[in-house]
């Protein structure tokens, strides 16, 4: 039988450890045993938090360019000083990303936190690789769920579990030559918007002069949010899939309009396909260089537009009636963490400043190339000097679609897709025809897939 005193010590010992590991979690402590599914427990994390005081290294990787990655070592050397006692281990991956980031996972060697695409975040949840994150959510005071724009998390969300965070997001938008455009006897795009006169038929005039003139109209990318905005514009709303993701709607009457539109305009001239252009060209390069009247981006390509000395803008897509703001895609990615990260707590608290009003800011003020995907810090989109009209920007996301789970969870449905719409582009075959066989081959794949 125990001696009373010893008893008594050992309880006093076990309250007063309990208080230290209560203060030394912070403001944004989270339960992070996890059940080996990327899914918490309930028990409380014994790592070291970034905020405990305690040395701690904190690895991420994600893709980027020169500039973007620039930008992330500039918010790393921020939140370093910010918490001197943590180490940010970043290491980014120049070409290759999801098959490394799959290999690394695999192989137990995957960074703490990490960038993941829509495909990769699908497939990272169906294999239990990265945690769950909505007790971290709860637990926090600094980022809540409902910050963000509803539409950006479900891609991250199954079973009404979340597993990533849209890091910020990229809703397309048409991106036009106004100087072109005025010099072939037409009004600027936002000029017919405001008369309500930016119509499917007003686009096809446009562009139809600027080839008479020797010129490109617009520059069609074969990607989902190009083809799905112009699809959407028919009567303002997408309607891709069926509401509970089992039935792709590509057959429909309106989207067969849309791809006519669009098909029809190729035929015409009006329309060039970016998969027929010479290796080397893109869309962006030849709107910079004076080339083409019309191209579709989201707000990645201002940075660079800034550049140009021609008068330049930004506007909806137009529809076939004339009615505004229509939906369109929205590009995002997600910030997730590794499900054997050692030092999960630290690795949220990052990730939790990274995806939170503080670390957005940062990093999309001045010549930031991306819109928020939380609400409360529009004016680090509205308060930039160029396009004119940033403002659609916010407007799309607010409105836009978010890439759709059954395509980005099944990748087999991806090629269906975009490999045979790539050959109506190229005019090696006619919507008539080739629609009907995606539909079923995709609604086959659906129909025995977990997306």
């Amino acid at each position: 039988m125990f001696n009373k005193k010893l008893v008594a010590a050992i309880l006093a010992a076990v309250l007063l450890l309990s208080v230290v590991l209560v203060g030394c979690s912070g403001g944004s402590k989270a339960p992070s045993s996890s059940n080996g599914q990327g899914q918490n427990n309930g028990q409380t994390d014994n790592n070291n938090a970034a905020s405990s005081g305690e040395k701690v290294t904190i690895t991420w990787s994600t893709w980027g360019n020169p500039g973007e990655l620039q930008r992330f070592q500039e918010l790393n050397a921020e939140y370093m000083k910010l918490h001197p006692n943590v180490t940010i281990k970043f290491m980014p991956v120049p070409s290759g990303y999801d098959d490394k980031i799959l290999t690394q996972v695999a192989g137990g060697t995957a960074p703490d936190a990490f960038y993941a695409s829509e495909t990769l975040t699908r497939k990272l949840i169906k294999q239990g690789k990265i945690e769950e994150l909505d007790s971290y959510l709860d637990n926090s005071s600094k980022l809540k769920k409902d910050e963000f724009i509803p539409v950006l998390l479900e891609m991250a969300q199954k079973d009404g579990k979340t597993y990533g965070l849209p890091v910020d997001c990229n809703p397309w938008v048409l991106y036009y030559n106004a100087d072109l455009i005025k010099s072939v006897g037409m009004k600027t795009p936002q000029e017919y918007y405001d008369e309500g006169q930016w119509t499917w038929d007003i686009f096809s005039q446009i562009t139809s002069k600027l080839v008479a003139a020797g010129k490109k109209g617009y520059i069609l990318e074969n990607s989902w949010g190009n083809v799905y905005s112009w699809l959407a514009s028919n009567d303002g709303k997408a309607e891709i899939y069926s509401e509970d993701g089992k039935k792709y709607l590509l057959d429909s009457q309106k989207n067969m309009e849309g791809l006519k539109f669009l098909s029809d305009n190729i035929n015409k001239g009006n329309i060039t396909y970016a998969g027929s252009l010479p290796q080397g060209q893109g869309p962006d390069a030849m709107f910079m260089s004076g080339q083409v009247g019309f191209t579709s981006f989201g707000r990645w390509t201002v940075p660079i537009f800034k550049k140009v000395s021609f008068n330049w803008d930004v506007i909806p897509f137009p529809t076939k009636d004339g009615s505004k703001d229509p939906q369109s895609g929205i590009a995002q990615a997600f910030m997730v963490i590794n499900s054997s990260a050692k030092n999960k707590q630290a690795a949220w608290e990052f990730v939790e400043y990274f995806n939170g009003k503080e670390g957005q800011t940062f990093r999309l003020k001045g010549n930031g190339n991306a819109v928020p995907s939380i609400f409360g810090i529009d004016e680090v989109v509205t308060s930039d000097t160029k396009p004119d009209h940033s403002e659609y920007f916010i407007n799309q996301r607010n409105n836009g679609f978010a890439p759709f789970v059954p395509e980005m969870g099944v990748p087999e449905v991806q090629k269906d897709i975009w490999d045979n719409l790539d050959l109506v582009w190229l005019k090696k075959a006619t919507v008539e025809d080739t629609v009907p066989k995606i539909v079923k081959s995709v609604n086959d794949k659906l129909a025995n897939a977990e997306p």
